[in-house]
């Protein structure tokens, strides 16, 4: 993700929420496109590691002929078509990418539905089923009640979920567009002081702190947890 510089710490209040949100959707590309790197690394580990070699080569070539496809719409097809036929982790990949494929063609409702459906796959990869939950929100997140997107993302904040610093994000934006700065901050908070969390996610939480008034310093830790947000687990 590109550094948050951009960002002025002598602002106004209502300045200071419509820079969170922009920032927030400026940087969604660039979360998608590590979200599909790592998703493509998981998926060559899981290909070598399947005792079945020739199954294995199968699905890896109808996956890359799938990704060859130009036109968004017939690309989704094939990758659901792929998920259709395979099994573990094989359809939970092709499910992701042809959800990410049917949201690129503008087909935002089928997107959800096959997220929803990678999302309730049993007996794959975690990081995946939490992906298509994650990538649920984020799709719709234009058009969901603040509340309502706080409420889905809680799980996905829970300590030792794969995609918790991404959820944090999200969950801190979701305060921001529903006017509660001091929310977002200890959010950011939570999230700079996450062992867990990468350096680059923790100062970036930092920025994002001093951005919406809070102290850059400051862990946010007190007796009640992370400041108003009681749902989120350190």
């Amino acid at each position: 993700m590109a550094d948050s510089d951009s960002f002025v710490q002598e602002v106004t209040e209502e300045v200071r929420r419509d820079a969170m949100y922009a920032a927030w959707r400026k940087y969604g590309p660039f979360v998608i496109g590590g979200i599909a790197l790592i998703v493509l690394g998981t998926a060559a580990q899981s290909w070598w590691k399947n005792d079945k070699i020739e199954s294995m080569r199968e699905a890896g070539g109808a996956l890359i002929e799938a990704q060859n496809v130009e036109d968004s719409a017939e690309a989704a097809e094939a990758f659901l078509a792929l998920s259709d036929n395979s099994q573990g982790d094989y359809a939970a990949i092709a499910g992701l990418r042809a959800a990410a494929a049917f949201g690129a063609s503008g087909d935002v409702d089928r997107a959800v539905e096959q997220y929803r459906t990678v999302a309730a796959m049993s007996g794959v990869d975690e990081r995946f089923t939490g992906l298509a939950r994650l990538r649920m929100i984020m799709i719709r997140a234009d058009l969901m009640d603040p509340s309502e997107m706080m409420d889905e993302l809680k799980p996905l904040t829970a300590a030792g979920q794969p995609w918790r610093s991404l959820a944090l994000e999200f969950m801190a934006a979701a305060h921001v567009r529903n006017g509660d700065n001091e929310a977002a901050a200890d959010v950011f908070r939570t999230l700079a002081a996450d062992a867990q969390t990468t350096p680059a996610v923790q100062a970036r939480a930092q920025e994002m702190i001093s951005a919406l008034g809070g102290a850059a310093g400051d862990d946010g830790k007190s007796d009640n947890g992370p400041g108003t947000d009681e749902g989120i687990d350190q």
